[in-house]
């Protein structure tokens, strides 16, 4: 487990569904040989779609530290999501053998040159 974090998720009561979800760190972090972060707070806010599915609404990131031992940084990002499409449709009905292309009759196992 994990001590360097800690985090909270928020679920609505009237329908259970996710809200909002953060984390940030407890301590100082090394990520890297050369980079300290001081403070990473990040936070992603859902909203649900009109099937129920939750998606991130918008995710925001801040961070504080120092790169290269002289080089302070602190960051804040956010970026927002909407105009969700689904992509992946309900798979077809199943393929029966007749609708298949190749038979065991049409597999020929050669070795190469023969």
């Amino acid at each position: 487990m994990n001590e360097k974090f800690v985090g909270k998720i928020v679920i609505t009561k009237a329908d259970q569904r996710i809200k909002q979800m953060e984390y940030r760190n407890t301590e100082k972090i090394k990520p890297a040989a050369v980079v300290t972060l001081e403070k990473l707070y990040t936070q992603v806010n859902f909203m649900t779609l009109s099937d129920g599915q939750p998606v991130a609404q918008t995710i925001s990131i801040h961070s504080q530290g120092t790169a290269f031992v002289f080089k302070k940084f602190d960051e804040r990002v956010t970026q927002e999501y909407s105009d969700y499409r689904r992509v992946i449709q309900e798979p077809p009905a199943e393929i029966s053998d007749k609708d298949s292309t190749a038979s065991p009759d049409s597999i020929v196992d050669e070795e190469p040159g023969t």
